[in-house]
């Protein structure tokens, strides 16, 4: 197992962060915080209670988690979703 880092979402507008994370089977291990504020909400992604329940980041897979952040708690939603194809470009990196 590798160390643990921090990841810093990508915000696809006001209300929505992305971030892409490497294919595994969730545990007490994989939490996200959510700092609002002076306030720092900690939410473990395998206590999603979607439906099916999400257990792994499946590589190949969009997942979509629907996150509310409580005063005592954070819950999360969300469905597993193939990629679908973005497109293709070129670019020049100088």
């Amino acid at each position: 197992m590798g160390t643990a880092a921090n990841i810093t979402p990508v915000g696809a507008d006001a209300d929505t962060f992305e971030a892409i994370l490497l294919p595994v089977t969730l545990g007490e291990a994989h939490i996200v915080e959510f700092t609002v504020g002076n306030d720092v909400y900690t939410w473990t992604i395998s206590e999603n209670t979607g439906t099916p329940k999400i257990t792994a980041l499946a590589g190949g897979k969009r997942h979509t988690f629907d996150v509310v952040l409580q005063k005592n708690a954070v819950s999360a939603t969300g469905p597993i979703e193939a990629w679908v194809d973005g497109g293709t470009a070129n670019g020049v990196a100088e």
